[in-house]
């Protein structure tokens, strides 16, 4: 990605999975009401780089105009020599934002299809989160402060569904029920210590 220098401009993001079809094995002949139960098992890694500014590791100048001498009034008296001032300053050590994706479940299905479901358990390991709206440094700063990766967040939780599909003569019925729940722990935020109690 350009938004990075360039040693860390390039990342390697792996991903794979297994399933094991638990009804294809000889144990497990003897359950005839399952028509199938698979294991799953998956693991990824991802990387973010978009953070609405460019370039975040170079710094920003901007031009100010002619320095003025003396003090300040209607007709100041200026220098010939412009100026300029930074605006933000750059990061030549910012890199991908890193996320490590764990899951683990089982589809199955009974009764020849009357009822089938899924049940997964989920990991998300999100590190060196880019940062651009900095907590831990003061307004009067001066400039645009840099970005950073100083964010960290898990996040765990399950997803299961179930399916019901029955035909009865010329009709069909069928039901789908589903819940999700996630869990969020914000691990790093970089946000300043030992505030004032104002």
């Amino acid at each position: 990605s350009e938004q990075f220098a360039p040693d860390y401009r390039f990342a390697f993001f792996s991903s794979g999975g297994l399933n094991w079809i638990l009804t294809n094995e000889n144990f497990m002949k003897s359950a005839s009401f399952l028509d199938l139960l698979k294991l799953r098992f998956s693991y990824g890694q991802t990387g973010f780089d978009n953070l609405g500014v460019r370039w975040p590791y170079l710094e920003q100048w901007q031009y100010s105009g002619l320095a003025r001498l003396g003090v300040n009034g209607d007709n100041p008296e200026q220098s010939p020599y412009t100026w300029y001032s930074q605006t933000v300053v750059g990061n030549p050590n910012v890199q991908w934002e890193q996320s490590e994706k764990f899951n683990i479940g089982f589809d199955f299905e009974v009764a020849k299809g009357l009822v089938t479901g899924k049940f997964d358990l989920f990991r998300d390991n999100r590190s060196k989160i880019l940062l651009s709206n900095r907590n831990d440094v003061p307004t009067y700063y001066g400039a645009v402060p840099p970005v950073a990766n100083l964010g960290a967040v898990r996040a765990n939780g399950f997803e299961a569904e179930l399916h019901l599909n029955k035909s009865i003569g010329k009709f069909r019925v069928w039901s789908d029920l589903n819940m999700t729940h996630t869990q969020n722990k914000i691990l790093d935020a970089a946000n300043p210590e030992l505030l004032p109690d104002y």
